[in-house]
């Protein structure tokens, strides 16, 4: 089920007029070190570094794969694109490297440069699966770059005189829509023409994500849904303290605490 239709159901009331209740349920724990990245894919699977190799867990928690990464430098986002592609994006050597699902390198790296981009700090990806998205924080520019040479057909300039913010915190592409968030101050949503939309304030947050369309926030020990095209909002007590991250697939949520992520499952109460 996907993330939407269930956190929707939450915001459904019974005849008592009293908000439905719902259980977490706790499921694997894996380690991850100090100042190391993660993320998980559609099929659920935990993507982590751990010092100079990447690897990939299953939804049971058993390690399936891993490889060396020590000549790509530092990572600093993975995005799965599918089960067969994730992106990996190095700030520290301005390239983005391609794995697939049994994260073999599966084509030559991309060196941002050649495209132009004078400092790379996010990446997304794209509905169309030979592209993605670069954030050049430099030129204050988002670019859509076609994999596999040097071009790019789409690019919203002077990103800073239209949002006036310093920095950006994320970029993603859903519906044919881009949404770059800012944790300070909300959600930016652009068509793929570089027209803003709209925008959608927020407090400060620890994090904030666009799933589906969906804004969600991680702020004070809460996690916030708010669907952005009709307003409806829900509050969900978090399982856990200290949480710095999270992720979400369906009613499966991944939590970064201290120096474990830690898989939740959502479900209603009977």
């Amino acid at each position: 089920m996907r993330l939407i239709l269930f956190l929707l159901m939450l915001l459904v009331k019974p005849a008592f007029g009293q908000e439905q209740a719902v259980v977490w349920t706790k499921g694997i724990a894996i380690n991850l070190e100090e100042n190391e990245i993660w993320n998980v894919d559609i099929m659920n699977n935990l993507i982590l570094t751990r010092r100079n190799i990447i690897e990939k867990y299953d939804s049971s928690g058993v390690l399936k794969f891993s490889q060396s990464i020590r000549s790509m430098g530092k990572l600093a986002e993975l995005e799965p694109l599918n089960f067969m592609k994730i992106y990996a994006f190095s700030e520290e050597q301005q390239v983005v490297c391609v794995f697939d699902n049994t994260l073999t390198l599966s084509e030559k790296c991309l060196d941002l440069s050649e495209f132009g981009i004078g400092m790379a700090v996010h990446i997304a990806s794209s509905i169309q699966s030979d592209r993605i998205w670069v954030l050049d924080q430099l030129n204050s520019r988002l670019l859509s770059v076609k994999t596999g040479r040097t071009a790019n057909s789409q690019e919203v300039k002077n990103l800073g005189g239209i949002l006036n913010i310093q920095s950006i915190s994320g970029i993603t592409e859903y519906n044919n829509e881009l949404y770059l968030t800012d944790y300070e101050k909300g959600v930016y949503r652009f068509d793929l023409y570089g027209s803003l939309i709209d925008f959608y304030p927020v407090e400060s947050c620890d994090q904030l994500l666009v799933i589906d369309g969906n804004m969600l926030t991680l702020c004070s020990g809460k996690l916030r849904m708010l669907e952005l095209y009709t307003g409806k909002s829900i509050e969900i007590d978090l399982p856990l303290s200290n949480i710095t991250s999270f992720r979400a697939l369906g009613n499966s949520f991944w939590f970064h605490s201290e120096n474990k992520v830690i898989n939740y499952r959502l479900s209603l109460a009977d």
